[in-house]
Order: structure tokens, then C-alpha cells, then sequence
């Protein structure tokens, strides 16, 4: 110590720099303490925000979930109606052509107006089908029916023999022109092939 200066600012002057480091750890500190208060906070907010998101998408998905099986069950309920409405008229056709089941009970003007019923539903409805069911039915009425001898006005010719039915006491001279006198060797591949797709289309 000078003699010069004072006691009081000798201790001033050697204390001076312990200040400063402590003054610094304070300040480490409370910035530590605020990220630790930021991370508290924020944690939940996150945690409930990922949680609303999660939920969201899962209802949205529990919607168009729902909206589907609602559109599902409305299409087998129309197919459904649309098969009970044809599908004795359908057997009769069959039926008719070979010469099976119920065929005498028919003759070619129940058969055409058994026809015209089933095409009435069928292209009426035509978007509960599915494109080959639709198809395949189109495809078997080309095996029942001559098209090319039908147009507009004109009823289409059977596609079945005449033998077994001209033999039958309910048979009239003017039917013969609404048979062509022969089967299609693919009416009955072509019907099973029909009734499998119906199947099909009712069961999805």
C-alpha cells in the first residue's frame, strides 16, 4: 500500500474483480431457467396440437370410412331390388329355349314381354351393374334373341326349336315367324356365366 492511498479505496480496488464472474453466473443461470420454463410450456402445447391433428385425420378417415359403406349398402340394396324384379322373368326365358321347367306354360309372346320387362329394369338401373355383369347380360340376350332380326317396331326372334313346341295344343301358326328354328350352342354357357356375375355384384 502507497502511502498515498486510502485504506477504504485499496479494498475497493482488489475486491473490484470478483464481481464480474459472479454477476456472469447469474446471468447462465436465469437464461438456463427460462428454457426450462420455454420447455415446460411448450411441451404440452405441442403434445395437444399432434393430438388434435391425429384426431382430425382419424375422424376424417371414420367419415369417408362411413360414407363409403353408406354408398355400398345403397348399391346392393338397388342391385338387389333389380334382381328380385327380372329374375323369374329371366328363368322363363331360359327355361323357354330348352325346353326345361315351366317352358309350357310360355309361349313367344310371354317370352318377348318377359324380355322387354328385363330390359326395362336392366338399362334403367344400369349404373347399380357392374360393367361386366352388364356386359355378360347383353351377351346372353344375344344368345335368347336374334337382334339382327329385330328393329324398331319388331319384336326379335326367339333363338329355340320349333318341334317340342309346335306340338303343344296351345300353339298358334303365327308364332312360327317369332322362333328361328334353332338354339345358340352358347345360350346355356352364356346364362350360367350371366347368373356367376350376378352373383358377384350381390355378394360384394
Amino acid at each position: 500500500m502507497n502511502s498515498g492511498e486510502y485504506p477504504s479505496q485499496a479494498a475497493k480496488t482488489s475486491h473490484e474483480p470478483l464481481t464480474e464472474p459472479r454477476s456472469e453466473t447469474k446471468s447462465n443461470w436465469s437464461s438456463l431457467e427460462v428454457a426450462k420454463l420455454l420447455s415446460g410450456v411448450m411441451t404440452p402445447i405441442v403434445v395437444l396440437v399432434m393430438g388434435y391433428i391425429i384426431n382430425q385425420t382419424l375422424s376424417d378417415q371414420n367419415r369417408r370410412l362411413a360414407e363409403q359403406n353408406r354408398i355400398q349398402k345403397a348399391v346392393l340394396v338397388g342391385r338387389t331390388k333389380i334382381f328380385d324384379s327380372i329374375r323369374e322373368d329371366l328363368a322363363h326365358i331360359y327355361d323357354y329355349i330348352e325346353d326345361i321347367g315351366t317352358w309350357k306354360e310360355d309361349n313367344p309372346d310371354t317370352i318377348i314381354a318377359d324380355k322387354l320387362k328385363i330390359d326395362t329394369a336392366m338399362w334403367s338401373e344400369r349404373p347399380f351393374w357392374s360393367e361386366t355383369t352388364f356386359n355378360a347380360y347383353e351377351e346372353y340376350m344375344k344368345t335368347a334373341f336374334d337382334m339382327s332380326a329385330g328393329g324398331v317396331g319388331k319384336d326379335a326372334p326367339i333363338k329355340t326349336d320349333l318341334q317340342g313346341k309346335q306340338s303343344l295344343p296351345s300353339w298358334k301358326a303365327e308364332w312360327q315367324s317369332r322362333l328361328t328354328g334353332e338354339r345358340d350352342p352358347d345360350h346355356r354357357s352364356k346364362y350360367k356365366n350371366l347368373q356367376d356375375l350376378f352373383f358377384q355384384d350381390l355378394t360384394q
